[in-house]
């Protein structure tokens, strides 16, 4: 794994769950630095190789032909130009985990019989430290039962309703307690139902939906009626169109193609299912330049990647009502979810039910998410938006709800 990582292969999340170890990503990052500069010195080599076996080529083709060697000498000046700024963004621009250590107990991850990502069963640390104050972020234990699910510590007699969880960190509840997360509000007010934490750090709708196809839900779940929420935030859509920004560690996310009769068919991941393009943003992902200028592909969220979410929400509606013929999906609208509108008139056409939170509050206020290292929520964000779900769905007694808002 470690191996994988050095060369690129592995994502950023999941480098630093090397199995078998624990990994100070400090020193972790100092030998990619060395690698680097090690492959940068090798390429200058063969490229000053190159040069000295094409000097008859060069001269023959200015005799023939000058225009053609302007244009082949601008090339390689091209290249030389944009791999010297590379080195230097590299070398005197660092980046911003350069000054963060992101810490996760060893052996904490699984990939089940399906290739989905879980947590394995067992309790694991983790923590985010920013390395110039040395302050910690978070630091945190997280309880993972017998089936790859975060724990949510509520009181589960006398419940005969279900609520089923997916999503991402923002489900799952990165950097807070198990009794901060948003399943744990929202099974601490709705007193009849149990809530089940399906997220994990990471995921995207295809993830979720390849959960709902392959889980077997009469062995984990004790309650046969109740709610499906997916939790919806804006990256979610680069994650399923497999995007540049996300291929560096979101490339073995779960990846759909459609048939020839337009249906959602399971074709491994990323990496197997369209290897070339993957590659290709997994080696561009890399570069400093673009990420400087901020640069993504594609560029933009267009309505066919919309239009392909609320399809993978009417998969995921269409597979739970098969499961549980009593049950209603939810996409819930996290608080300051760009393009918003636009999900919402695909998601009417659709017919999904939805809740949008989008303008609950103001992200942007420091109280509701963990710091400027690490934007994931607070646990006061968490309760809030629990609060709007149990009022908007009516889970909670009067007696439940108001304690909820002490």
């Amino acid at each position: 794994m470690i191996q994988a990582a050095y060369d690129g292969k592995a994502p950023a999340l999941l480098s630093r769950l090397i199995e078998g170890q624990n990994v100070h990503l400090p020193e972790f990052y100092q030998g990619l630095a060395l690698r680097f500069m090690k492959k940068m010195s090798v390429a200058a080599f063969a490229l000053c190789i190159f040069l000295i076996i094409s000097l008859p080529l060069l001269r023959y083709l200015f005799k023939v032909n000058p225009d053609l060697l302007a244009l082949l000498v601008g090339i390689v000046f091209c290249i030389i130009l944009i791999s010297s700024v590379e080195v230097a963004l590299r070398l005197y621009v660092p980046r911003k985990s350069n000054i963060l250590e992101r810490f996760y107990s060893t052996d904490y991850w699984r990939r089940d019989e399906f290739g989905i990502i879980e947590a394995k069963p067992g309790q694991y640390r983790s923590f985010l430290k920013n390395l110039k104050n040395n302050q910690f972020v978070y630091d945190v234990t997280y309880f993972i039962d017998d089936y790859g699910r975060r724990i949510t510590p509520v009181d589960k007699r006398d419940r005969n309703r279900f609520i089923l969880f997916f999503g991402c960190s923002f489900t799952y509840g990165e950097g807070v307690r198990d009794d901060q997360t948003l399943p744990y509000h929202i099974g601490r007010l709705a007193a009849q139902h149990t809530p089940y934490n399906y997220g994990y750090h990471g995921l995207g709708p295809f993830d979720a939906l390849a959960k709902i196809e392959n889980i077997d839900f009469k062995n984990e779940v004790r309650e046969t009626q109740g709610i499906i929420i997916y939790t919806f935030v804006s990256n979610h859509l680069n994650r399923l169109k497999g995007s540049m920004s996300t291929m560096v560690w979101h490339f073995n996310g779960a990846y759909y193609r459609k048939s020839s009769a337009g249906k959602l068919v399971r074709n491994g991941d990323f990496k197997t299912g369209r290897p070339i393009q993957t590659r290709l943003y997994t080696l561009l992902s890399k570069s400093r330049i673009l990420e400087a200028l901020k640069i993504n592909l594609p560029p933009s969220i267009g309505d066919h990647d919309l239009k392909l979410f609320v399809q993978t929400c009417q998969a995921m509606d269409t597979i739970t009502k098969e499961k549980f013929s009593q049950s209603a999906f939810y996409v819930v609208i996290y608080p300051g979810t760009r393009n918003s509108t636009r999900l919402i008139q695909y998601l009417n056409e659709g017919g999904i039910k939805y809740l949008d939170y989008s303008q609950l509050f103001d992200t942007s206020d420091p109280q509701f998410y963990l710091s400027k290292d690490d934007h994931h929520p607070t646990p006061l964000a968490y309760q809030l938006v629990a609060e709007q779900i149990v009022k908007d769905l009516h889970l909670s007694n009067a007696r439940l709800y108001n304690a909820g808002q002490q």
